[in-house]
């Protein structure tokens, strides 16, 4: 009787053990066979390939329709527009513009005009005298503007008198005190109409080599030496 009482228990022990051993084989590589884990797969050799770079593409320059050789940024009484109103003005028309200030500035005569404050030459009978902080404010404001900006502009010095032999001296002091900002001399005038009887002391001629290219290149190359 305790054998046939056992019977069960021994029938589901077997059954355990077997439900056991189908789980251990079915996660356990057949007998004999190689056990090495697997190799991962191998990626198409699309996907290896490297993916190319997208091209630089430069974008064309702007076409502008022409270049502007003469631009006061300043009037007689040394006002005028800002740089980036000119700028506007540009548009895309106007490529690069030859700027500077106007080297004469009107005097103010309560004698001659009282409390009317002339704004222009021919608006006073009294006298024009050289202004030469105009080259300074011309390279203040190239100095503020962006080297995209700056790009479009080619500033001049100009606030010297041309009658003065010590003109080369004013030049030499502002290629020192603004390097690289200006790229030439000009504009200046030798006889203008209703100005040059104008202007306070004696009027420049042809004759007077004050701002002469030999004088100029002269004194850099002597500087340079020392």
């Amino acid at each position: 009787m305790s054998q046939r009482r056992n019977l069960p228990s021994v029938l589901f022990g077997s059954i355990a053990i077997f439900s056991l051993l189908l789980v251990f084989f079915s996660f356990t590589p057949a007998f004999g066979q190689n056990t090495q884990p697997a190799k991962p797969a191998t990626p198409p050799a699309n996907l290896l390939a490297p993916i190319p770079a997208a091209p630089l593409v430069t974008p064309p320059a702007p076409e502008y329709e022409f270049n502007d050789s003469h631009f006061h940024l300043t009037n007689y009484i040394q006002k005028g527009i800002k740089a980036k109103e000119l700028l506007e003005i540009m548009g895309t028309q106007t490529g690069r513009v030859a700027i500077f200030g106007i080297p004469l500035q009107q005097t103010w005569s309560f004698q001659n005009s009282g409390n009317f404050a002339p704004r222009y030459y021919t608006e006073s009978d009294a006298p024009l005298y050289y202004y030469s902080f105009t080259d300074a404010y011309i390279a203040k404001v190239i100095e503020s503007l962006t080297p995209e900006q700056r790009a479009r502009f080619d500033p001049m010095i100009t606030g010297f008198n041309p009658a003065d032999m010590y003109a080369v001296d004013h030049v030499e002091r502002v290629l020192h005190a603004y390097p690289g900002v200006f790229t030439g001399i000009g504009e200046f005038s030798i006889h203008k109409e209703f100005v040059s009887s104008k202007v306070a002391g004696e009027n420049a001629t042809l004759q007077i080599r004050s701002v002469h290219p030999d004088r100029i290149f002269s004194r850099n190359t002597q500087e340079s030496r020392t």
